[in-house]
């Protein structure tokens, strides 16, 4: 057991390290610089974080906010040749359509220049819409989406009154459980204590506890909350 003043960075050291597959954490609340924690940790291994909705708490709100992260998707990809023609059909096919029709005017009856006129008119028309349509068809299209990096994230609203700090390491069969709640007081500031406890089948509930907290998208009521029984001492 660890216990004392600034012990969250002891605590954590666990859940880096590097043969560690999945990190489960509860914390009813979480704060920006965490946030950033948990979102780098997540780069590298599975984490699914169990938390409350608290409007009464704006750091915790911008906590969850920064979660996501904006990203670019393409929908469709760009395609060089239809650029190409796009550019071909705006200047060559005109420029070729009037140099034609000034060449045949100079050298027709004055009955052809009406339709000479319109068929060059037409043309260009043409090929200046469908250089357009093909650049911008050729340019591609992209989106941005905002992207959660954490394999799961539930809220529970603010009337849950969730309390339950945990990290459940469930490829290694540990759980870590404390008053810690996972915030930059939590962390650096409060005196805490906090305790790893290596036991399956404490793991295997610890599990289900948390797959039941991600059931609950409403009030909890007390007299309906799920108990852990541990079954043996922790020394």
């Amino acid at each position: 057991m660890i216990c004392g003043r600034a012990i969250g960075d002891e605590v954590l050291r666990r859940i880096y390290d590097r043969d560690i597959k999945e990190v489960v954490i509860v914390s009813p609340w979480i704060s920006p610089e965490t946030a950033s924690r948990i979102k780098e940790l997540a780069k590298r291994v599975s984490v699914t974080l169990v938390t409350m909705n608290d409007p009464q708490r704006p750091p915790h709100q911008a906590a969850l906010s920064s979660l996501y992260e904006l990203v670019t998707e393409t929908i469709r990809p760009m395609r060089a040749w239809l650029i190409a023609l796009g550019v071909l059909m705006l200047i060559l096919i005109p420029i070729s359509a009037i140099a034609a029709a000034t060449y045949l005017l100079l050298h027709v009856p004055t009955s052809y220049v009406t339709p000479i006129s319109v068929i060059v008119g037409a043309t260009v028309v043409g090929s200046i819409i469908g250089g357009i349509v093909s650049i911008l068809m050729g340019m591609g299209k992209t989106r941005t989406v905002r992207v959660m990096p954490l394999k799961g994230l539930y809220i529970l609203p603010n009337m849950a009154r969730l309390h339950s700090k945990m990290i459940i390491l469930p490829d290694k069969g540990v759980v870590g459980l404390g008053s810690m709640n996972i915030t930059g007081g939590g962390l650096h500031g409060n005196i805490e204590c906090w305790t790893w406890i290596r036991d399956e089948n404490i793991t295997k509930k610890a599990l289900e506890f948390v797959n039941w907290l991600a059931t609950q998208t409403t009030y909890v009521p007390q007299t309906t909350a799920q108990t852990i029984e541990i079954e043996r001492d922790i020394e």
